[in-house]
């Protein structure tokens, strides 16, 4: 356990301290989005157990970037979303899949083209509901498309 208490604190301070993350979004909006950011910051932090702390601070870097990408990333893509058309949707949609590919390491499994259209679908009706819609957004993203077919979002 040496240093994770550390490296968890300062992972978590470096997301909150970054206005520029939620800076677009609504308190509540913001807060749900950070909420989403620190748990990926503590999933990187447990990834570096056994790690020294070079060791751990380059293993790090690539997915805490990937973080920040991500919620700027969804932070101008809800805050324009009226604005945006549906391919300026689906390419928000994938930047954000693109950086959990580098968060959740090579064992994620993005959804595929036909579980991304079915999710915009889905999720205009959210766009009022914008903390909702992260949250369904952040639900998407961390499924495992291929655990079942039930989903909402699973393209069947």
């Amino acid at each position: 356990m040496n240093g994770i208490k550390e490296r968890s604190d300062k992972a978590v301070e470096s997301i909150l301290e970054n206005e520029k993350l939620t800076a677009d979004l609504t308190d509540d909006a913001a807060e749900v989005l950070l909420d989403w950011g620190i748990a990926c910051a503590r999933t990187i932090v447990q990834g570096t157990l056994g790690l020294d702390e070079m060791e751990a601070e380059e293993a790090m870097y690539g997915p805490m970037r990937a973080t920040r990408r991500l919620m700027r990333t969804v932070n101008r893509w809800l805050s324009r979303y009226e604005i945006l058309g549906e391919d300026g949707h689906a390419e928000a949609l994938q930047k954000i899949i693109t950086q959990a590919g580098v968060i959740y390491g090579r064992d994620y499994i993005p959804p595929t083209s036909a579980q991304q259209s079915a999710f915009l679908a889905e999720v205009k009706a959210l766009t009022a509901d914008v903390p909702r819609l992260i949250l369904q957004l952040r639900g998407f993203v961390e499924h495992d498309p291929s655990a079942t077919a039930s989903s909402p979002f699973s393209g069947h």
